[in-house]
């Protein structure tokens, strides 16, 4: 179990989310996107998977149903999920990772993310996730304060920074939007779909130069990871 949650931990499994496609266009290379993700690692993974037993505790339950769903497996992902949710222990993990889950139920997928934060309010990943949610039914103003939190509880890196800047700009403030995004593209220059965002703040700033040169480094970057 520990070693799987490391795995998880130092794999930066919580910027694996599918909903943030809904926000933001990801190229078919992003770093962002699961399935792309568990293609990569599928060996550690599926090595993990053969040491986590298929009847464990809730917690191991929760880590089985995440590395499915980073395989492709959605549907053993799912079930080994609701399995660990059925226990009185269960961990916010498995609340959070069920919410990312692809399911048209959303009334059902904000309960499993407010626990997922109610359990660990201190958990920064389930903070952007719940943030998410609220950009989802364009609810920017309640997202945005997640979104600060999560930077607070996740320093260095680079997500919370845009996640905060895409609901700043659905808040018409592209100047706070670009001063986020300049933190996240200095904490990882590599995320392409943050100069796209910046390009669009920099338009609606009239900075149209500094919108162009973005707009060449997202186009860059997306070259170099779909050779």
């Amino acid at each position: 179990l520990l070693k799987a949650q490391a795995l998880l931990a130092r794999r930066k499994s919580g910027r694996l989310v599918e909903s943030l496609e809904e926000q933001v266009f990801l190229g078919r290379a992003s770093a962002f996107i699961p399935w792309r993700h568990g293609v990569m690692h599928e060996a550690a993974y599926r090595e993990l998977l053969d040491e986590l037993p298929e009847r464990g505790g809730p917690e191991i339950l929760a880590c089985r149903g995440r590395i499915l769903r980073l395989l492709g497996d959605k549907a053993s992902a799912r079930r080994a999920l609701a399995q660990a949710l059925r226990s009185p222990r269960a961990p916010a993990a498995a609340h959070a990772w069920l919410w990312e889950l692809d399911s048209a139920d959303w009334k059902c997928k904000a309960l499993h993310i407010v626990a997922a934060v109610r359990l660990e309010p201190e958990n920064g990943w389930w903070r952007c996730w719940k943030g998410l949610h609220s950009l989802r039914f364009d609810q920017a103003r309640w997202a945005l304060p997640e979104f600060e939190r999560a930077v607070e509880l996740l320093p260095g890196e680079a997500l919370p920074f845009a996640l905060a800047a895409i609901a700043l700009l659905r808040l018409e403030k592209p100047a706070e939007a670009q001063a986020e995004l300049d933190r996240a593209a200095a904490l990882d220059p590599s995320i392409e779909w943050v100069f796209r965002l910046r390009s669009f703040a920099r338009r609606e700033l009239g900075d149209w130069p500094g919108a162009e040169a973005d707009c060449d480094a997202a186009m860059r970057l997306e070259e170099n990871m779909n050779p």
